[in-house]
């Protein structure tokens, strides 16, 4: 079997080439990569490198004409190349996110040496579903900014959300201030602990330089963030009337929490960006903090994916 790898227009990629160093040019952004035999379309796979040093691999499909054991073949060689292919970005690891249900991906990953880091719970908040939502906590106030405002800068102007705060001047926070409150958030949570976690400069990073409008919400308490929550904005059908608003992390102080600082978050959060047709959100499906909060906000479960790593 014979592989090739297409790169992907810069307009189809989720994320910009400007984060890209000397050693992540030895690989495009996106690409697709296909197998052949005898000269004949075999399959093809998904591949991304993104700006958390991580592989994203997807859309694994082959040619239906094949019987099963031919495309668990094709399938298996797919990601087994995807992975060597990988190695160049020296990445923390190459991921492929799958429903629980597509058997024949899941054993073909199986079979590729991929192994469990862990299953998630895709949650839905639907536009008309009523909202259990607590009041903000006394002596907090909260501030946004759009994600992309960060690059290059050594702090930044939050500016004020709740209408009680709209006289207040702008929060501003250093880059240091807001690495290491990400950084603590990110060593005490328990979702996926199965995953190498991200520093604190790689999720900022993929943060910044997404093409989607990512937002960032900070809760302040006496003067110091106490938490936040990223959000993107994705419009669905391409005409700016179907959105779907992402959460993409959520994180508490360790001392700061069962305060309702999450649920407040998510609150501010939602409001402040434009209203979408529906909020996703996803968390493993062992954090039991995160799965109560979304299902006393109203949230229901949809789907479990599970995500396979190969290091």
């Amino acid at each position: 079997m014979e592989f090739e790898s297409e790169a992907l227009p810069l307009a189809s990629s989720a994320w910009t080439e400007d984060w890209r160093s000397e050693s992540a040019a030895l690989m495009h952004i996106s690409q697709t990569l296909s197998a052949f035999a005898e000269g004949r379309w075999m399959g093809s796979l998904l591949v991304q490198q993104l700006p958390d040093d991580t592989i994203a691999l997807s859309n694994l499909s082959t040619v239906l004409p094949l019987s099963p054991d031919q495309q668990h073949a094709v399938r298996t060689q797919l990601l087994r190349q995807s992975v060597l292919m990988s190695q160049v970005a020296s990445p923390r690891y190459v991921r492929y996110l799958v429903d629980t249900r597509d058997v024949c991906v899941v054993q073909a990953l199986a079979a590729a040496g991929f192994h469990s880091g862990g299953q998630v719970t895709k949650w839905r908040l639907l536009p008309k579903t009523p909202n259990v939502s607590r009041p903000a906590p006394a002596g907090f106030g909260f501030y946004g900014i759009d994600a992309a405002e960060l690059q290059q800068r050594p702090s930044w102007n939050f500016i004020p959300l709740s209408s009680s705060q709209l006289s207040e001047p702008h929060y501003t926070v250093s880059k240091d201030t807001l690495r290491g409150l990400l950084n603590n958030t990110l060593q005490h949570s328990i979702d996926l602990p199965q995953l190498p976690l991200p520093t604190a400069d790689q999720l900022l990073r993929l943060w910044e330089l997404s093409r989607a409008t990512i937002r960032i919400t900070l809760a302040v308490r006496n003067g110091s963030p106490a938490g936040l929550m990223a959000t993107s904005l994705v419009d669905e059908d391409g005409d700016g009337h179907g959105t779907e608003l992402l959460i993409e992390y959520v994180g508490v102080l360790p001392d700061m929490r069962q305060n309702g600082i999450a649920s407040a978050l998510l609150t501010t959060g939602i409001r402040d960006m434009i209203p979408p047709h529906h909020v996703t959100a996803f968390a493993g499906s062992e954090n039991g903090p995160a799965g109560g909060l979304y299902r006393r906000r109203g949230f229901t479960s949809r789907d479990t994916l599970c995500v396979w790593i190969a290091s």
